[in-house]
């Protein structure tokens, strides 16, 4: 006897089983998105998430994977145009916190002048003759950080056993916005120093006063900008002035620090950010002349020069990121990964998904 489905019944046209396998391919697809995107990466990975399902869920995966596939490139050539303009506006507004950064240092140490009628030496030595504490410990009172000027200990080194645990309480005025990332793994690290040298601004345990700049404080540098130097906020480290010198006049970029600009691609630099003894803070481009570096450095050479036209002959040359090239093809590849099914099942009729024709087969 035939036997044929009751018109009045209800019959499910789709079953999805949501498998274990499943939940394995979307957490690799939001961990490879957060790895490449970072934080946004998440809703990266949650689109194309979205998107398979609408495929694997529908009557005709084909058809809609090219629907999908159309309205993902869409948006993604939109990111793509927006992208380039986001980074650069970023490194922007870090540079002026930096720009910011070196202004409220310099003010802090025109105050201390006020007050001592000096600049700080660069370090405070012991008997003998070793440094034991940092200008930058000597300036917090006016950084507003008077609390953590009186939890240090000047009865013991900086590395102390008391002063060591303040190492992790670096203001955030010692951390350039730029260099956040390259110091990460040890955030007591400084992005700010001074360049100890006898005809500098800083001869070393001896304070000098702006009477000593004989050249004029707007000819000198007080405060330098630096990167990958390692030296914690209340060590009493800075550059030499060779090592000032030599950094000034690299042309190589591999020996560039400071402000780096990134694409998501590639990362280039242009130059590094210097507090000035009148209390300004110039953009000193990468690779100037040796001459104009020691002008800039010395305190009473008794020549003058214009800041305004310092050139650089260090070539702007763009580094690729490999790193994020990896990770976006990873990335590409975990997302590709389900297309073969669409092919090989385009109608959903297996793994647990079955069309209504089935369902009627199995009736009769």
């Amino acid at each position: 006897m035939e036997i044929k489905p009751d018109s009045t019944s209800t019959v499910p046209t789709r079953s999805v089983r949501f498998r274990i396998i499943h939940l394995f391919y979307l957490t690799a697809l939001i961990s490879s998105a957060l790895a490449t995107f970072g934080a946004g990466g998440i809703v990266t990975g949650v689109v194309f998430a979205v998107a398979w399902g609408w495929v694997f869920v529908s009557e005709s995966r084909p058809r809609t994977f090219v629907n999908a596939l159309g309205i993902l490139l869409v948006c993604g050539c939109l990111c793509g145009l927006l992208l380039p303009a986001v980074s650069p506006a970023r490194e922007a507004a870090r540079r002026m916190h930096c720009s910011n950064q070196l202004k409220q240092i310099a003010l802090a140490l025109h105050n201390y002048h006020a007050v001592y009628k000096s600049f700080p030496p660069a370090y405070i030595a012991d008997s003998r003759g070793r440094p034991i504490h940092s200008w930058r410990v000597l300036i917090l009172p006016f950084l507003e950080q008077q609390p953590l000027y009186e939890s240090y200990s000047f009865d013991e080194p900086w590395d102390g056993p008391n002063n060591r645990k303040l190492l992790s309480q670096i203001p955030p005025i010692y951390c350039c916005p730029s260099q956040s990332d390259v110091e990460a793994e040890s955030p007591s690290h400084t992005n700010y120093v001074a360049v100890v040298g006898e005809n500098t601004a800083w001869p070393g345990k001896t304070a000098t006063s702006v009477q000593d700049i004989v050249d004029g404080t707007a000819n000198t540098l007080l405060v330098c900008e630096v990167a990958n130097h390692h030296i914690s906020w209340m060590e009493p480290t800075d550059v030499s002035y060779s090592e000032a010198v030599e950094m000034l006049t690299a042309s190589d970029p591999d020996q560039h620090s400071g402000h780096v600009y990134q694409s998501f691609f590639y990362e280039w630099s242009h130059g590094r950010q210097v507090a000035i003894a009148d209390g300004s803070v110039r953009f000193i481009p990468y690779g100037i002349d040796a001459n104009d570096a020691k002008l800039l450095l010395a305190r009473n050479d008794y020549e003058l020069h214009d800041l305004d036209n310092l050139r650089g002959d260090a070539t702007e040359t763009r580094r690729l990121r490999i790193g994020n090239c990896i990770r976006l093809a990873v990335f590409v590849l975990i997302v590709l990964w389900p297309t073969p099914w669409v092919w090989i099942n385009p109608h959903g009729t297996r793994d647990g998904i079955r069309s209504s024709d089935a369902i009627v087969d199995e009736a009769e």
